[in-house]
């Protein structure tokens, strides 16, 4: 058996804590969360309880969670639109992997720049339909 993959999750209304946190739960020979960002204690708490989540890997916002050492393989970002650019770049220069729930930016130059540094770092920056994690088919 390989070892699972390591996730970070930032943002966790519906689709990071109920979509995405749900289904990985289903998997967990395949899949682990391992560190969360959000800016409601309580759902950073049940986030916590579910997974298993050390406290030391929970934190009140992305910048707080995407500014420590590497925490995982993948970051799935599951924030405001707004704030997908930001937390991208970041990630991607700190060695991620990504998941980011549509639209990857409501920019079209700020989706160019996410794709150019995913390139320059070697990581690839995966703009996901909620409905193919909903339909099992998260691989």
């Amino acid at each position: 058996m390989n070892k699972p993959i390591t996730v970070a999750i930032v943002g966790l209304g519906n689709r990071g804590m109920y979509a995405y946190g749900s289904r990985i739960l289903e998997r967990p020979d395949e899949i682990k969360v391992v560190a969360a960002a959000d800016t409601d204690k309580g759902r950073l708490e049940l986030m916590a309880k579910d997974h298993g989540i050390a406290p030391e890997n929970c934190f009140n916002s992305a910048d707080e969670l995407i500014a420590q050492p590497k925490l995982a393989d993948l970051l799935f970002i599951c924030t405001q639109d707004k704030d997908h650019y930001k937390e991208a770049i970041a990630a991607l220069e700190k060695g991620y992997h990504l998941i980011l729930e549509k639209p990857i930016s409501p920019s079209l130059k700020e989706c160019k720049e996410i794709a150019e540094t995913a390139k320059k770092y070697g990581k690839s920056p995966y703009g996901q339909y909620l409905q193919k994690i909903v339909d099992g088919k998260l691989k």
